[in-house]
């Protein structure tokens, strides 16, 4: 009988893994097929040769996310996974839900100001709850670190006299060329660094 029950646990563990992995495939297949996640050639060589980690905070997400901004949040999402592909472990990221993680209402709007200072400034959206208009602030935005530097990408862009939908559909598809942007960014600025540094160097003594 425990042989039996140990078999049919395994069998259900085999079908579970199975349907996981296959469901990952053939989401990739279709992301390939479609060309939307695709990375351009200058991305894959860039994430191919990062030398240190790169960290990715991203503050678009959580449940006071509008209906409009989740794709965005799903397009960042699959982007950065694309990257793992290329990067491997050098790539690491994370989604905040300053909602969720940051309960105090002051404490939460002086990370707002905070972001808004460093080139990520709120967005007041109104969405509709329960046949009322709800009003909710969202930083759409991610904070990437290199080594000791820091740059703020702004996720939310797009012509300012387009529709809100339209400015979506923009900056959906300007993801990739944001987040790879600020990394090439950092990552010349660090070798600028050294460079500057090999120069102020004295020569070894012989």
């Amino acid at each position: 009988m425990k042989n039996k029950l140990l078999t049919f646990l395994i069998v259900l563990l085999a079908i579970a893994g199975f349907n996981l992995l296959a469901k990952r495939f053939f989401f990739r297949i279709d992301l390939t097929e479609e060309k939307r996640y695709t990375i351009s050639k200058a991305t894959q060589n860039l994430l191919e040769n990062l030398d240190d980690e790169v960290y990715v905070k991203v503050y678009l997400t959580g449940k006071s996310i509008p209906g409009g901004f989740k794709r965005l949040e799903n397009a960042v999402q699959e982007t950065l996974e694309e990257f793992q592909i290329h990067a491997g472990s050098k790539i690491k990221y994370r989604f905040v839900d300053l909602y969720d993680e940051v309960k105090d209402e002051k404490k939460r709007n002086k990370i707002f100001i905070e972001l808004a200072q460093k080139g990520i400034p709120p967005t007041n959206v109104l969405d509709k709850e329960n046949g009322h208009q709800v009003q909710t602030l969202i930083a759409p935005g991610a904070l990437i670190t290199y080594k000791d530097k820091e740059v703020a990408v702004l996720l939310l862009k797009g012509n300012k006299l387009a529709s809100p939908q339209e400015i979506l559909n923009q900056s959906y598809e300007g993801v990739e060329y944001q987040l790879a942007s600020a990394i090439k960014q950092l990552t010349l600025q660090e070798k600028e660094k050294n460079r500057i540094l090999y120069k102020l160097q004295p020569p070894a003594c012989g």
